[in-house]
């Protein structure tokens, strides 16, 4: 009962009886990456000190690129990837999908990155704080629902285009 994917299909349902067609979510997985997962300070263990503006020291973007490359085998898309703020800090965007496609999708990114990032002689984690005072990770999602192929959350006679959907979307959410 309490499993998340049996969860996400009970609220697909409820979604469709509600009259919307899809439910599509992008995440933003933002991730670390170390030298090694032995007990100590991860500080110093940082992998490079790049940033989200330069790439200077990026010494991650070859993992990245690695894993973009792995997930466009295994038929995920993505969308961006990028340096974060914190030294040592990396993002994948996936490509928005429908959620239970994606939700099986992230779960297999997850496995696929840190793999891959093992084979590089790193340490991978999608701990949210690794380094005291640092910048942390965290995993966006962005999301939209679609009644055939119209955007719900989009109204155009709105000040800020903004529907009836996507305001009620919202208040669920805050409640």
């Amino acid at each position: 009962e309490g499993d998340s994917l049996l969860v996400l299909e009970r609220q697909l349902e409820r979604i469709k009886k509600l009259g919307f067609d899809h439910y599509y979510v992008g995440p933003e997985l933002e991730t670390f990456l170390f030298t090694d997962n032995r007990p100590g300070d991860m500080s110093e263990k940082i992998l490079d000190r790049g940033n989200y503006f330069g790439v200077a020291d990026d010494a991650g973007v070859n993992i990245r690129r690695e894993i973009i490359l792995a997930c466009s085998q295994a038929g995920i898309q993505v969308e961006y990837s990028h340096h974060e703020v914190a030294p040592s800090q990396h993002e994948i965007d996936l490509r928005y999908r429908d959620a239970l496609e994606m939700a099986m999708s992230a779960t297999f990114y997850r496995k696929l990155a840190k793999e891959i990032a093992q084979q590089h002689d790193a340490y991978l984690t999608f701990m949210p704080n690794p380094i005291y005072s640092e910048n942390g990770s965290g995993m966006h999602v962005h999301q939209s629902l679609f009644k055939g192929k119209r955007n719900a959350f989009f109204d155009p006679e709105d000040e800020y285009h903004l529907s009836k959907d996507i305001k009620s979307y919202i208040a669920g959410i805050l409640r």
